[in-house]
């Protein structure tokens, strides 16, 4: 039974198809392998021999039959039956395939033999074979085989097919049709009370356009059949002679005929819609493995022995290991995690109900922990066992970023009580140097009290300048931009700072090419902008007692201006560069930290970039601008 099994595995034929076809057949059939053991036989064997069919299957074909010498010298062949006596039948053999592994014996009782009956029913047969597995046969090419084998045995006078068009019933344009003078277009309201099979005799009442058309062309027996167009619509075929037959052996046996025929036709259409099931069902395959190995998820397929089917591309990179590695493992030895994966989602693997997300901790291939969020998902599928999907997404990054969201949150809270604190002290502070100046310019101090007063307002003006810095840092930035010259602005800061450069030893640099364009600024922003940036250069420069300090403002890409300002200073420690730009970070003893970060804040505000190198013996911040563009100019 193997062969037979792996033809169905092929999708050519089933025992439920080819039984249908066999049951049509008045005459006992026997299909036999390649054994010579019975592999099916067909309702009129049954109901002969009186032996149900699981008790003749796997049998040998011989044990049916006995042989006997006839006077005549031959062989005459016995069927056996159950409590009865055996019947003399004629044995017809038919090869189904090339290599002679599948035969047909039809056993015809010796008064009931027809002439090319068997020969007829494998041709029909062999047609079919081909048709189920899907070889050169087409709909038109099946048709014109039915239709020649129904005219060689029957000798029809008249025989053609008919198809549905939009309600029309219209004559095919097959070759093998003896069509007369039949209509080419009969409307459906015509044959709507036509039976699935019909047999007409000439002085008969001729009810329908078929019927009176063959009274018409002396036709005096008309068959028609019921059967299905390569759409699955219905059609029929009409088939008749000029002499009036009356044999109804006959007449059953072309009836058998034309109902293997219609089958055939239905045969043909299931195939193929089964063939299109198959490719849409190759395509959601294929849908399926682009989502399976595209999605931005680690994905595992495990059987329900927790068994790992597969794995996607991500989980390879995931946890380190190759797909190869993981086949055949059992879940809980790939996916290592406390509590296991197993025991975690129990109620998944033991109800098939999907459980809401959960938190672990697995670890890689390489010993890093990782915090993972994993979902199971079980396959909802009839044929299969059990299957499941498990998702598995890493959080390291969306943890990084929840923490970094709560630290701007609690710095931003932070922020309102610092800035309300410094506006609360800068009133007492303004009022303790107000004072002090009062004592310093009437009492009558010697020089240890004069330092004294000196060093308290100087740290008077340090807490004013930071109380200030605070305020303005968290004050929120209003952009008032108008088209503005940055030379010209440039030139404006650097002039007032004349006089400082002389007194702490700087020289001046200062080049800007010529036509350059307007950018969109807050004149008042971008003032502080170069203004701390120019002071922190002076700063830096005071340790060696002076150095260079050089502006140079250029056209850059994409439109944009750039302002490049630097110092021949110390340069900036490696470990402050870091955090150049984070609040309340300070290369400077006596800077408050904050210069920086409003910098970036207005330039940022700008759409604008600052960035700053630094090395032994200097330091250069880039501040670039976009230039206005078209009619804004």
């Amino acid at each position: 039974m193997t062969a037979f099994i792996d033809l169905i595995k092929n999708r050519t034929i089933s025992f439920i198809e080819l039984e249908s076809i066999l049951n049509l057949l008045d005459d006992p059939v026997i299909l036999v392998d390649q054994n010579d053991e019975i592999a099916l036989v067909n309702s009129a064997l049954v109901e002969a021999t009186a032996f149900p069919s699981h008790e003749i299957i796997q049998t040998p074909f011989r044990s049916l039959l006995l042989e006997e010498r006839a006077d005549n010298g031959g062989i005459r062949h016995k069927l056996l039956r159950k409590n009865r006596r055996a019947l003399d039948v004629q044995i017809h053999k038919s090869i189904l395939d090339d290599k002679q592994r599948w035969k047909i014996y039809i056993l015809i009782p010796s008064l009931q033999a027809h002439t090319h009956y068997d020969e007829s029913i494998q041709e029909l047969l062999s047609s079919y074979a081909k048709i189920i597995t899907i070889q050169d046969e087409s709909y038109t090419i099946f048709c014109e085989k039915g239709l020649e084998i129904l005219a060689d045995t029957f000798q029809f006078d008249l025989l053609g097919i008919y198809f549905d068009e939009n309600g029309i019933s219209q004559l095919s344009t097959l070759k093998k049709q003896k069509k007369l003078e039949m209509p080419l277009k009969i409307a459906s309201v015509e044959l709507e009370n036509l039976s699935h099979f019909s047999i007409w005799h000439q002085g008969n009442r001729a009810i329908n356009i078929l019927q009176r058309t063959a009274r018409g062309q002396g036709i005096n027996s008309l068959l028609i059949q019921h059967l299905y167009d390569e759409e699955g619509k219905d059609g029929f075929i009409v088939a008749g002679w000029k002499d009036l037959i009356k044999d109804s052996a006959f007449l059953a046996i072309a009836e058998q005929f034309m109902g293997i025929f219609e089958y055939g036709t239905s045969l043909y259409h299931v195939q193929k819609t089964a063939s299109r099931i198959k490719q849409e069902a190759d395509g959601a395959q294929e849908i399926m493995h682009d989502l399976f190995e595209n999605t931005h998820e680690g994905v595992i397929m495990v059987g329900e022995d927790k068994q790992i089917l597969d794995i996607n591309q991500n989980m390879e990179s995931l946890l380190g290991y190759s797909k190869w590695e993981t086949m055949g493992l059992h879940l809980d030895e790939y996916l290592v995690a406390e509590p296991s994966i197993s025991d975690l989602f129990k109620n998944t693997f033991s109800s098939q109900e999907e459980q809401s997300e959960e938190k672990v901790t697995l670890h890689r291939r390489d010993g890093i922990e990782e915090p993972a969020i994993i979902r199971v998902v079980p396959i909802k599928n009839r044929v299969e066992k059990e299957q499941y999907l498990i998702f598995i997404r890493y959080t390291r990054v969306q943890d990084e970023m929840t923490r970094t969201i709560k630290d701007l949150e609690h710095q931003a809270a932070l922020g309102k009580s610092v800035a309300s604190f410094a506006h609360e002290v800068r009133n007492p502070v303004n009022n303790m140097t107000v004072n002090l100046q009062a004592i310093q310019a009437t009492a009558e101090l010697n020089e240890e009290q004069q330092q004294m007063v000196a060093g308290m307002l100087n740290d008077c003006e340090r807490l004013t300048h930071l109380m200030d810095s605070i305020l303005s840092y968290a004050k929120p930035l209003e952009k008032k931009l108008k088209p503005m010259n940055l030379d010209l602005l440039i030139r404006m800061v650097v002039e007032k700072w004349e006089a400082k450069f002389q007194r702490n030893n700087v020289e001046l640099v200062y080049q800007c090419e010529n036509n350059i364009p307007m950018v969109l600024g807050d004149m008042r922003s971008l003032e502080q902008v170069f203004t701390n940036l120019i002071s922190n250069a002076l700063e830096a420069m005071k340790s060696q007692n002076g150095g260079t300090l050089a502006i140079k403002i250029e056209n850059w890409e994409d439109s944009s201006l750039r302002v490049n300002i630097s110092d021949t200073g110390p340069g900036i420690p490696e470990e402050i560069m870091q955090r150049l730009f984070s609040p309340f970070v300070s290369f400077s003893l006596q800077g408050t930290g904050l210069g920086l970060a409003i910098t970036q804040e207005i330039v940022n505000a700008h759409d604008g970039e600052i960035s700053v190198e630094s090395f032994p013996g200097g330091t250069v911040f880039h501040v670039i601008f976009p230039q206005i563009q078209g009619d804004s100019q």
